[in-house]
């Protein structure tokens, strides 16, 4: 039964990465400012700031504000604020993340007559029933240390049968997507048949020790340092390493590639013209466990303009989320038709005529 259990918790997780695709980043409906998105750090992170966030604000008047995580932090902040208040605007991740994220109701499929660039997808670029497009593909191989390793590798297989490899294989846990598909590529390679889950975990075993990483970045690092000599990365990864001057080489084995791809989806949460502010992704599980009745504004929808917005400025620290609380929570209490008219009436002045602009 716990073998039973061991193999259908772990094809749960790794449902859908097998997904193939090019770029077409989705239109995203109308949201209070600013727009939240997230990203990885290291290199992809250098890129959003540097390539993505200054045009896109430029073009679209929009503050883009960045959250930067991994796929199961990215997942925590989602289950903590709820499917009706996701802490997100646009969630870029592995399908091995956005496949729970999806089943759990998080998403909303795009709405194809607003994303003028969906009909210049090829369409395997696009989800199913238009949950989401994939929009980078990173083929993954072996990377290996030219000045430490004698005999190149040319097979997954070389990883236990070349004793240079022996303590000294990087790889990665299982809550990276790379992991999951490791395991299916060693079912596959030793086993026939990718179902066979328990056996390849049982394989890899026979390589430990090995160093253990969750990040592309960390297998970048411990690939420079030497602490692993061979290792499983993505080519754009070793390319980077090999502009830099890291005497690596990065190899497709013969048995074949996986690969890293990054699914862009757009979050259902219901906002509403009037009501509380959402909140920044990174404050919404401790704010909640800290201050008392924080949960409470969430009793409405959130909204674009609010009673706390204009009654208190922008703020970002936990003593400015308490004070608005206040105010929140008086909305919460009192909230009708014309309490709501009348905060559309004075965002109206605040925005047209600078009135009270805080």
């Amino acid at each position: 039964m716990t073998r039973m259990l061991r193999r259908r918790t772990f094809l749960k997780g790794a449902a859908g990465v097998a997904a193939t695709s090019t770029l077409g980043f989705p239109y995203v409906a109308q949201a209070a400012k600013p727009l939240v998105v997230n990203s990885y750090g290291g290199s992809f992170e250098k890129f959003m700031r540097k390539e993505i966030v200054p045009p896109f604000e430029k073009e679209f008047g929009i503050e883009l504000t960045l959250d930067i995580n991994l796929g199961k932090g990215w997942l925590a902040n989602l289950r903590a604020a709820g499917p009706e208040f996701p802490p997100y605007d646009v969630l870029m991740t592995n399908e091995t993340w956005a496949s729970i994220e999806r089943e759990e109701g998080f998403f909303e499929q795009i709405p194809v007559d607003k994303v003028p660039n969906m009909k210049d997808l090829w369409p395997i670029a696009i989800l199913p029933d238009n949950w989401g497009v994939i929009g980078t593909l990173g083929p993954i191989g072996l990377c290996y240390r030219t000045d430490l390793v004698k005999t190149p590798p040319t097979s997954w297989k070389d990883l236990w049968t070349n004793a240079e490899f022996k303590g000294k294989t990087g790889m990665y846990t299982i809550t990276n997507s790379a992991g999951y598909m490791f395991v299916l590529m060693v079912a596959k390679t030793f086993f026939g048949s990718e179902y066979e889950v328990d056996k390849a975990l049982d394989k890899i075993k026979e390589l430990k020790p090995f160093n253990q990483v969750d990040f592309s970045g960390t297998m970048e690092t411990v690939l420079t340092r030497g602490e692993a000599v061979v290792g499983i990365l993505d080519f754009p990864a070793a390319a980077r390493l090999k502009k830099k001057g890291v005497k690596i080489e990065i190899v497709a084995p013969k048995e074949g590639v996986f690969m890293f791809e990054q699914v862009f989806n757009v979050l259902k949460g219901d906002m509403s013209f009037v009501g509380p502010r959402p909140e920044r992704p990174e404050f919404v599980a401790g704010l909640n466990e800290t201050i008392p009745y924080y949960r409470e504004r969430h009793c409405v929808k959130p909204g674009i303009t609010g009673w706390a917005q204009l009654c208190y400025p922008y703020g970002s620290s936990k003593k400015d989320a308490l004070e608005k609380l206040q105010f929140d929570l008086y909305y919460v209490k009192n909230h009708n038709l014309l309490f709501d008219l009348m905060i559309l009436l004075q965002t109206a002045e605040v925005v047209f005529l600078g009135k009270g602009a805080r």
